[in-house]
């Protein structure tokens, strides 16, 4: 399970190709070192600026691939992990 401290947050967003809408959330994260368990590289504060280059390359990225990518919200590292956690029960649900 992730760490608090790898996590900076959740871009909560919806996706669109064609006539199908998709909820489409992108977490936002450090990568830790598999020895020490700490950031690989310096933590930054997710301000709004941040923020919005984020969301930017998620929407850019996706008109590329003639897609809509539309931002609902920006959560918290706390909401990133129960994402994590919500889907990780599903998954395990799902296989028993």
């Amino acid at each position: 399970m992730p760490r608090a401290g790898s996590s900076l947050g959740v871009l909560q967003a919806e996706q669109r190709e064609g006539n199908q809408l998709n909820r489409n959330d992108r977490l936002v994260a450090i990568p830790l070192s598999v020895k020490t368990h700490e950031p690989i590289i310096p933590t930054k504060a997710l301000d709004k600026k941040l923020i919005s280059d984020i969301t930017n390359f998620f929407i850019s990225y996706n008109e590329v691939q003639g897609k809509k990518f539309k931002s609902l919200d920006f959560g918290s590292s706390q909401r990133a992990l129960n994402l994590v956690e919500e889907t990780h029960k599903r998954a395990r649900n799902k296989g028993k």
